[in-house]
C-alpha cells in the first residue's frame, strides 16, 4: 500500500520536479502598422500638391525582460515588462516658404511647422505559450493580454501669417509644446519564435511578435506656448485639456523583431 502510496505521489509531482523557473532578456524594434496621418495641400496659383505625413505610436527599439514558468516540455507561461526607446517622429514643413513669395491664389491646409512627437510606453504582458522539444532548437508560440501605459510629447514650431488694423501681412511665430497622458489600456499580443541552446542553462531566441492595442489619452497639458518669444501658456483658459471617450483615441498596434537570451534556473534538462 505504501508502495503504491509512493508511485501516485511521484506521479503527481512529476511534473512539478521537471518543471522550469527562466529569465529572459530581449531587444528588438517594431514598426507601426496604423501611423496617424496628416494629409496635407498646397495650392499656390494653378500648381497642386499634395503628400501626407505620418506619425506613429507603436515603432521603435525596445528593451524586455520576462519571467518564465515551464511546466513540461511543451507548455509554459512568462510575464513579460517592456518599454520603447527612441521612438519618435519628425516632420518639417513650415509655411514660412511660401507666406514670403507673392502667389495670386495660396491655399494651405494641413500641418505646419517643424514637429516632433517622442512617446514613452511600458507594456506589461502575461503570457501563456506552447513549445516543441526538436533537439537544440526549440520552436514556440505565446500569447496573451498586453496591457500598454503611454506618455506622448508633441512640439512644434511654426510660421504664420495675419493681416494687421492696416490689411498688411506680417508673421508670428509660434512654438508649442504638449504632454499627452491616459491610463493602463488592455490589448492583445502574440508572438511566434525559435530558441536555440548554447548549454544546460542558456538558450538564444529569436521572435516575430504582433500588438494588437488602442490607446485613450484623457488629457492634454500645454507645457509650452510661445508667440515671438513671448511666454503665454498662462493666459490659456483650459490647460489641461480633458478629452471625451470619442476623442484622443490612437492606435499602438504594430509587428517587430525581437532577440534575446534566456537563462533556465534548473538547467536545460526538458531540451
Amino acid at each position: 500500500m505504501k508502495r503504491i502510496s509512493l508511485i501516485i505521489l511521484l506521479a503527481i509531482l512529476a511534473p512539478a520536479i521537471r518543471a522550469q523557473m527562466y529569465i529572459h532578456f530581449s531587444t528588438g524594434y517594431t514598426f507601426s502598422t496604423q501611423p496617424f496621418v496628416h494629409q496635407n495641400r498646397v495650392i499656390t496659383d494653378s500648381i497642386i500638391d499634395q503628400f501626407k505625413i505620418k506619425f506613429s505610436y507603436g515603432k521603435g527599439l525596445n528593451i524586455g525582460l520576462g519571467v518564465g514558468y515551464a511546466f513540461s516540455d511543451n507548455f509554459f507561461t512568462e510575464l513579460n515588462v517592456s518599454t520603447a526607446l527612441f521612438s519618435r517622429s519628425h516632420s518639417e514643413n513650415d509655411w514660412e516658404y511660401y507666406f514670403k513669395r507673392e502667389y495670386l491664389k495660396l491655399h494651405l491646409s494641413g500641418l505646419n511647422g517643424d514637429a516632433m512627437m517622442k512617446n514613452t510606453s511600458i507594456q506589461v504582458a502575461p503570457l501563456i505559450g506552447y513549445s516543441v522539444n526538436a533537439g537544440r532548437f526549440r520552436p514556440y508560440i505565446k500569447a496573451g493580454l498586453n496591457i500598454l501605459y503611454l506618455k506622448s510629447l508633441y512640439s512644434n514650431s511654426y510660421t504664420y501669417r495675419y493681416l494687421n488694423d492696416s490689411f498688411e501681412w506680417y508673421l508670428e511665430y509660434t512654438d508649442v509644446e504638449r504632454r499627452y497622458s491616459g491610463s493602463f489600456k488592455l490589448g492583445f499580443r502574440g508572438s511566434a519564435g525559435l530558441l536555440y541552446s548554447l548549454s544546460d542553462h542558456v538558450m538564444l531566441s529569436a521572435e516575430f511578435m504582433a500588438v494588437n492595442s488602442m490607446y485613450h489619452f484623457r488629457e492634454s497639458r500645454t507645457l509650452t506656448f510661445r508667440v515671438d518669444g513671448i511666454e503665454k501658456v498662462n493666459e490659456l483658459e483650459e490647460n489641461p485639456e480633458k478629452f471625451d471617450d470619442n476623442e484622443g483615441t490612437i492606435d499602438f498596434s504594430n509587428i517587430g523583431f525581437n532577440f534575446g537570451i534566456r537563462y533556465l534556473f534548473n538547467g536545460n534538462s526538458m531540451h
